[in-house]
């Protein structure tokens, strides 16, 4: 279906390292800061199931969120790397949670770490599934 460019203001402090990489002030091998994410967006094959009028107003979105969430560049901070390996805001999930699904419909989480998309989840008043592992 497409993909977002999610430009994520953030710094070199992320996880609690050198605050610069590679061969700072030299040549050959430094490394790029990369503060953006390509955020793929599939969508499943077939006709979705049917929604009530009710829970379709439920969801329903703002002139201003539909207009922000499906442009194709979001500009919002990142999150610090200190308390999981790979940490987002909670504006990531919503935006995508009330972007693709009707309230009271479940959400899964494939790689659940943090709780974040269930957290996010929970607030918009969808159902919420995470698989993780315990290290």
């Amino acid at each position: 279906m497409g993909a977002i460019i999610w430009q994520k203001v953030t710094t070199c402090h992320t996880t609690g390292g050198a605050t610069v990489m590679g061969s700072y002030p030299y040549p050959r091998n430094g490394i790029i800061k990369l503060d953006y994410e390509f955020i793929l967006i599939f969508k499943k094959p077939g006709k979705p199931p049917k929604v009530s009028k009710e829970i379709k107003e439920a969801s329903k979105l703002t002139d201003e969120e539909w207009n922000q969430y499906f442009s194709g560049h979001w500009n919002f901070p990142g999150e610090k790397q200190d308390k999981h390996l790979a940490m987002f805001p909670e504006e990531l999930p919503k935006r995508l949670i009330k972007m693709f699904s009707f309230a009271y419909e479940t959400v899964v989480d494939p790689f659940l770490g943090s709780g974040t998309t269930t957290l996010a989840a929970v607030k918009l008043k969808r159902n919420s599934i995470g698989y993780g592992f315990v290290e």
